[in-house]
């Protein structure tokens, strides 16, 4: 099977990367896998399956070039599938490329973009959602990351339903499981004894830590012993660090670069906190999980799905900051239920998928839809 793939990851081209790794073991799936990226300026070949391109940079020419060096290929020779990895402009390039020269088209969805809250988000979010509505109908399969994200797309558009695969991404959770705690973590070392964090790219629009953050202001009374650590990196670092220092939280809230050992860490916490508007899964809350942390978050990704309120976390409504301000203090008074939820998670993630190579079968099998 000969696949294109379109991606605005420009990390792909990054030797080492995630993305890249990730990339390396899909081409072994294929005979051949052909990948343009947006926003990235180089073409390699790795190997004899892999091939790279990068479409030069700039909003409108990058897509230009992409279009155009992708029709290109697609004249050369018979490939059996082009597939975009998100509904969006990339997405566009891909479906008016394939229907020019009759190849099947697949759309890869990983964000929630039909929830209401994606929209809100900006100007973009809408554009890109008037994108999807346009592709979700057309394309000849879909692969999403969740029940959720299929469930939103059949109530659209019902006609899709026997078009869509679901798969997750692949989640590595065995170092997880076998972590042990960090006992030299910065925050391991305070002395305090209800312990959260939370992790994730520092965009608001999505990930809507400025509620964690407030929510911290008003927990100091009600537990003068918590501590959040939020873990990542991202555009809004410094809107969030002058929150912390606006709301006096220099103390007990700490702001912390993405660490090599985060399956360590994470078992160095009392509870993961999960505060997005929106999300397509939410890998980072099964790595917590994995970890043996109880999980509070927002009715998002796999909540419902994976996390059952009640059962193994506790899930909120959408930014509704007082429900989880409550739901963090029941948890600080409780830890016998902590230990339960911790239990349940640890018997939860063994049902999913540790043997990448069965992960990798059914990656492959996403495309056979298609046809």
């Amino acid at each position: 099977m000969k696949v294109v793939m379109l991606s605005s990851d420009p990390s792909i081209l990054r030797h080492g990367s995630g993305a890249r790794k990730r990339m390396e073991r899909y081409a072994e799936l294929f005979s051949e896998l052909h990948i343009f990226v947006l926003g990235a300026d180089a073409d390699e070949r790795v190997g004899s399956r892999l091939f790279l391109y990068g479409t030069g940079f700039g909003a409108v020419v990058s897509r230009l070039w992409m279009y155009r060096r992708l029709c290109t290929l697609l004249s050369q020779g018979r490939f059996d599938a082009v597939s975009a990895q998100s509904p969006d402009e990339v997405g566009l390039i891909g479906y008016f490329a394939s229907r020019r020269f009759g190849v099947p088209f697949q759309l890869q969805v990983h964000a929630d973009v039909l929830s209401p809250w994606y929209c809100r988000a900006s100007w973009k979010e809408r554009v890109r959602y008037r994108i999807a509505c346009f592709l979700l109908p057309r394309a000849r399969c879909i692969r999403v990351v969740s029940a959720r994200i299929r469930d939103s797309v059949v109530r659209r558009f019902p006609a899709a339903r026997e078009r869509i695969a679901v798969l997750p991404i692949f989640a590595d959770l065995v170092a997880f499981r076998r972590a042990v705690a960090d006992g030299a973590a910065p925050v391991a070392s305070v002395k305090k004894r209800f312990r959260m964090c939370a992790a994730g790219r520092f965009v608001e629009k999505e990930k809507n830590f400025l509620m964690l953050i407030r929510m911290m202001a008003e927990l100091r009374t009600a537990i003068p012993e918590a501590t959040l650590s939020i873990i990542g990196d991202g555009p809004d670092r410094l809107r969030y660090e002058r929150a912390i220092a606006r709301f006096g939280l220099g103390g007990c809230v700490i702001l912390e670069e993405w660490r090599s050992d985060i399956h360590e860490y994470f078992r160095s916490f009392d509870v993961f906190l999960l505060s997005s508007y929106h999300e397509g899964w939410g890998r980072v809350v099964l790595e917590a999980m994995a970890a043996g942390l109880p999980v509070v978050m927002t009715d998002v990704g796999l909540a419902g799905e994976v996390v059952k309120s009640g059962v193994n976390g506790i899930v909120i409504p959408v930014n509704d900051r007082d429900a989880f301000r409550s739901a963090v203090e029941f948890l600080s008074k409780d830890p016998e239920l902590r230990a339960q939820f911790s239990r349940a998670n640890v018997e939860v993630v063994r049902s999913f998928p540790s043997d990448e190579e069965e992960y990798l079968l059914r990656y492959r099998e996403t495309f056979t839809i298609c046809f």
